[in-house]
């Protein structure tokens, strides 16, 4: 087995992203267990994805559901399936090139002395770390693949992102450790109930109710982990939700919108706008299947059998 990416001898190296993909399945699953020598992470944009992995001799599970995310370490046998749900899974692998700066100068050991975040993700000892996105991860990963398209050179921009990215992930990690000093407890409550209600109107002041706190103290938890106001992750997650519709259904625009909870179709579209920066029936005529992967070095896997 490889060192573990975090242990505290690669603090003096800098992290190297090695792959990256965005892949759309529906009832995938992979038959066969494999391992990288790279850490994995894998986030879920939309829909399911179940992990299946071995710890020593023992295989766990973990499902992942939208805005979920996985660090897997170096050297563990995993697999992934998904539902009958269509689900949309970003993938990225990072190794660290030891005793090599970045193109800014700086070692992970450098941002772990100056984010307590960081500090604290890398003073864990899990193989497998399961976090929920508190809304910081995501622009960064599509930053990161934006400069990825455009280039294969990784230069300071790209390193500012790795640090963002370690940053916002590191963040997450805290608040998610402690959860009753950050109301993670309450937040996922009422993030839950919104995501099992998302077809219907529902009311601020009811989601505070199920999540047994007041609606003063959820806003402020929303505003902290979100950057967004209730309302308007109630909203995101709607958007989201009609522009898996659009791209996987032929339902009429007409119809749709009372699918994902709005009221009159003005209020859809006016949302749909914002967030979108088009129009619904714009985004349908636009849309095309995509599958994006590139592979920048080759990695070393490893493959095992599954348990019966």
């Amino acid at each position: 087995m490889g060192v573990s990416f975090f242990e505290k001898k690669n603090w003096n190296a800098w992290p190297r992203v090695t792959y990256y993909a965005t892949n759309t399945w529906r009832d995938y699953r992979l038959s066969y267990a494999h391992s990288h020598d790279r850490l994995e992470l894998l986030y879920v944009y939309y829909g399911e994805l179940t992990l299946l992995f071995r710890i020593g001799e023992e295989w766990k599970e973990i499902t992942l559901y939208s805005n979920d995310y996985l660090l897997i370490d170096v050297d563990i046998f995993h697999t992934i399936r998904t539902g009958s749900c269509t689900s949309q899974v970003f993938s990225l692998e990072i190794k660290l090139v030891p005793d090599t700066l970045s193109s800014l100068q700086y070692s992970l050991r450098h941002l772990i002395g100056c984010d307590p975040g960081v500090s604290a993700l890398f003073s864990q000892e899990q193989r497998v770390i399961r976090l929920s996105d508190s809304g910081h991860v995501v622009p960064v990963i599509n930053e990161m693949q934006h400069c990825l398209e455009e280039s294969e050179q990784q230069g300071n921009y790209f390193d500012l992102l790795v640090s963002a990215l370690f940053s916002a992930i590191g963040n997450d990690y805290l608040s998610q450790r402690y959860p009753q000093k950050s109301g993670i407890r309450h937040l996922r409550k009422a993030t839950e109930y919104i995501t099992s209600n998302l077809h219907r109107p529902i009311t601020c002041s009811e989601i505070a109710a199920r999540s047994g706190v007041s609606l003063n103290y959820l806003n402020r938890l929303f505003q902290e982990q979100y950057g967004r106001t209730m309302n308007e992750y109630i909203n995101h997650l709607r958007i989201i939700e009609a522009k898996k519709l659009i791209e996987r259904t032929d339902i009429p625009l007409s119809e749709l919108y009372r699918q994902v909870g709005y009221q009159t179709p003005q209020n859809f579209g006016k949302q749909f706008q914002k967030q979108a920066g088009c129009t619904p029936s714009a985004y349908r005529k636009q849309l095309k299947d995509e599958h994006l992967e590139k592979t920048f070095e080759k990695n070393s896997n490893f493959v095992a059998d599954l348990p019966e």
